[in-house]
């Protein structure tokens, strides 16, 4: 793996601060401000999969936070392989793309990017996406020991695109984190009944309750694999906080819906 074959961040400074010291303390006080009664009973040595946000840290981060409080308490031993599943919001794509590079960059240092033949790579999707990018100094911050398989999805057929994921997921210390914003750019009370619903159907691994509307979730295809999977593999969702922009910004008129789930794995 080359050094030099490193993706630079593209929204830092924008969707984060590219500051290395601003970015962790932030990173740190969203964490802080988790409310342990929300995550104090999750069964971690079976958890599978997280569903997170992906906006700004000022919008998503106070919902991201409670997933990203879940790693933080895993032991740091291993060194995990974290699968990344996100949206291409600016290339239209019509296959499921690996990234190109060997390396991603974030003001908190360069995360490896572990080799598969079983996804083709395309570079221009990934170049400038942030759904993904936002994760990484999350995980930078609470996993510490990881590598990364960074895929963008959009249109794939959720029933495949599961079947391929499943042989990457067999491997020990392997977590699924699905990226997605939910309802986008309504007001505050259309918002919250949407997303309340989007979030019960995704509780009863409903596969059949989304069409691709835009309002409902932009990452739609990732979250239909995930409940693929986990209906496969007798994964079990959880809601650990809903919130929109509207509560984490203030402005109600038109507001963006986040949600962080865990999947935990049972008998």
């Amino acid at each position: 793996m080359n050094l030099n074959n490193s993706r630079p961040p593209a929204v830092a400074g924008q969707f984060y601060p590219d500051d290395r010291n601003e970015l962790s303390a932030m990173i740190d006080d969203f964490l802080a401000q988790v409310e342990p009664r929300a995550i104090s009973d999750v069964d971690l040595k079976n958890l599978q999969a997280l569903i997170v946000p992906h906006a700004g840290y000022p919008f998503s981060g106070p919902v991201a936070a409670y997933a990203y409080q879940l790693l933080n308490q895993l032991p740091k031993d291993p060194n995990y392989q974290v699968i990344l599943l996100g949206v291409s919001h600016f290339t239209a794509i019509d296959n499921t793309y690996a990234d190109t590079h060997d390396f991603w960059q974030t003001p908190l240092g360069n995360v490896p990017i572990i080799p598969q033949n079983i996804f083709p790579k395309n570079k221009a999707c990934h170049s400038r996406e942030h759904s993904l990018e936002v994760q990484i100094p999350w995980l930078q911050k609470t996993l510490k020991n990881f590598s990364i398989l960074p895929f963008l999805t959009n249109f794939d057929d959720p029933r495949a695109l599961a079947e391929r994921l499943l042989t990457l997921l067999q491997k020990p210390n392997t977590i699924l984190i699905v990226s997605t914003d939910l309802s986008h750019y309504l007001p505050y009370p259309l918002a919250k009944a949407t997303d309340q619903k989007t979030i019960k159907y995704i509780l009863n691994l409903n596969v059949q309750f989304l069409t691709p509307e835009p309002e409902r979730a932009c990452g739609l295809n990732g979250v239909l694999t995930l409940l693929e999977i986990s209906r496969q593999n007798n994964w079990q969702p959880r809601l650990l906080k809903y919130a929109n922009s509207g509560d984490t910004y203030g402005d109600k008129s038109q507001v963006v819906g986040y949600a962080a789930l865990v999947f935990i794995k049972t008998e």
